[in-house]
């Protein structure tokens, strides 16, 4: 049986430490919901989480993570369960229909039983109404993404890349089948709306929690990235014993004014970020080669280049960050909640996606809504014998 210690009315303030977390209605009643609202802060929770869902639409998720806010849980092997969900938000600016974002969800679907990590589904993306309250994407078969009045996400540019290098042959698309897309595999997605449209996404799922292992190959790039919802430390993740088949991580950027959607119209390329020394509490930012912006053929290689990317930061990879793992060897390499870190979004420190953005993660966009009385009754304590 659980011993459960009830706060009522909490503030998070400050470094939240709790050993493990149950957020649930209070007594099950249909008007007694309870949440966490966490800003500008980090939770952390050394071993697992249980969400019970909330009974009202507008307070359904159990954790809201505002203003570059994050959840690190601890190294203690425990599951997240329960079929509620946390909510987090990413943006992507200098973004419209055309241009590819290329993302690892930060969490899973909660409608499972069972604990631990899940796939990602349609469902877990959401068009953000206010700061409690979003509205499930809808999807299209059509070419084009579409921002408002309905966010409406374009399937036919939906992609895993297993393995590869940079040609057509080497992406598999996703479609309607999101149970490839388990934690950890990065899959790419065009934005929506005209030129520069800044996109704003809540994400809510059961947050992505503990081991999870990526399988990489000798000489070919793998997409993954960040699959937990707090930063990522890359030179954590190299440096890891366990992940000798990694040579660097590759960042996708492309030029921005083509106004296309076929492959070899499309311009772009690979940015190499490599950490230089071991530096696991550190800022040492290591080295970022620029990208080269490339025509691609379908069948590979490319036709000519024109243009490169701009520098920005890439130690730190922000929520939702697809990246390439370029492999040294072949074998399976091991991101970790050890590698987590709460370092927030900014220009020269952490950057999602690519340069020219706000880096703020979505809070220059969250600014604008505002912020309700909240109260919220939560359960914090140990399992016992």
């Amino acid at each position: 049986m659980k011993n459960l210690l009830l706060l009522s009315a909490v503030l998070l303030t400050g470094f939240q430490v709790c050993a493990q977390l149950y957020v649930a209605p209070k007594g099950g009643a249909t008007t007694d919901d309870s949440y966490i609202y966490v800003s500008d802060e980090v939770l952390f929770v050394e071993q697992g989480i249980t969400l019970v869902p909330n009974n009202t639409a507008k307070e359904k998720s159990s954790i809201y993570l505002r203003n570059d806010a994050q959840l690190i849980q601890g190294a203690t092997a425990s599951n997240n369960s329960g079929l509620g969900s946390l909510s987090v938000y990413q943006n992507t600016p200098n973004s419209d229909r055309y241009d590819y974002t290329y993302w690892c969800a930060p969490v899973g679907r909660p409608n499972f039983a069972n604990s631990g990590n899940r796939a990602f589904d349609a469902n877990l993306y959401n068009d953000v109404n206010d700061v409690l309250n979003s509205d499930v994407a809808l999807f299209t078969n059509s070419y084009d993404g579409i921002a408002s009045p309905d966010m409406t996400i374009s399937r036919r540019w939906i992609y895993s890349h297993p393995r590869g290098l940079e040609e057509i042959t080497s992406y598999q698309h996703v479609g309607n089948s999101w149970n490839i897309l388990n934690a950890g595999v990065g899959y790419t997605m065009k934005g929506l709306g005209t030129v520069n449209h800044d996109q704003l996404y809540d994400f809510r799922g059961r947050p992505n929690n503990g081991d999870i292992t990526v399988q990489v190959y000798a000489g070919e790039m793998t997409l993954s990235g960040n699959p937990y919802p707090s930063a990522l430390d890359l030179n954590r993740v190299f440096y890891d014993s366990d992940n000798s088949e990694i040579q660097d991580f590759r960042y996708w950027d492309e030029d921005r004014s083509i106004p296309g959607h076929t492959y070899s119209a499309n311009r772009g390329g690979y940015g190499v970020w490599v950490p230089l020394a071991s530096d696991p509490n550190g800022t040492n930012p290591g080295t970022y080669t620029l990208p080269v912006f490339s025509e691609w053929n379908a069948g590979g290689g490319n036709s000519g280049s024109s243009g490169m990317g701009a520098s920005y930061a890439r130690r730190f990879a922000p929520i939702g960050q697809g990246i390439m793992f370029f492999g040294d060897g072949t074998g399976p390499v091991t991101i970790k909640n050890s590698h987590r870190r709460f370092v927030k979004e900014q220009v020269g420190v952490s950057e999602f996606n690519r340069p020219g953005s706000d880096a703020q993660g979505g809070s220059s966009n969250e600014e604008q809504y505002i912020l309700p009385q909240i109260r919220f009754n939560t359960y914090f304590g140990e399992s016992h014998a």
